[in-house]
């Protein structure tokens, strides 16, 4: 595993996740760690890099990267003039936000079985790719959205 391939794999997914999601937010970008829940987004981030033995005898082990796709949107929020959000803006977002998850969850899990998730690496098989799941971002700040995660064995 090197940095280029690390940085190539970065790329390939956030590519990937924009493509799949109608009307994307307009920032896209790599991230470190979580990000602030301060405006709409897509990214892309390492949430873990570790090699797993597989022979300790001979010190040689697969590597593992886990990747979180986040998609935030605008969330109705309480606010001084409204400290109690509709139930109908509520319901509004939500329906927004989970048509993202569904978009996201459907459009990666096509292009892992057509083996185009991450096209700048060709050679890896669905077999070294798993989509795990999606926990809730939000709602905080008037951004609510969904983190995927996503582990590949390149």
């Amino acid at each position: 595993m090197t940095g280029l391939t690390l940085v190539t794999l970065l790329d390939d997914l956030l590519t990937s996740a924009v493509a799949v999601i109608p009307n994307p937010p307009a920032r896209q970008f790599i991230a470190h760690g979580s990000n602030a829940l301060d405006c709409e987004h897509v990214s892309v981030e390492i949430v873990d890099a570790s090699v797993s033995p597989i022979d300790p005898a001979m010190c040689a082990g697969i590597d593992t990267i886990t990747f979180a796709v986040e998609v935030v949107r605008c969330y109705i929020a309480a606010t001084g003039d409204n400290p109690i959000p509709a139930a109908s803006g509520i319901g509004a977002d939500s329906y927004t936000i989970a048509f993202d998850l569904g978009a996201l969850m459907g459009g990666l899990g096509d292009r892992w079985e057509a083996g185009t998730l991450f096209p700048s690496l060709p050679a890896l098989d669905c077999g070294q790719v798993q989509i795990i799941g999606a926990q809730p971002v939000g709602p905080e700040g008037g951004y609510a959205g969904w983190r995927l995660t996503v582990t590949v064995q390149p």
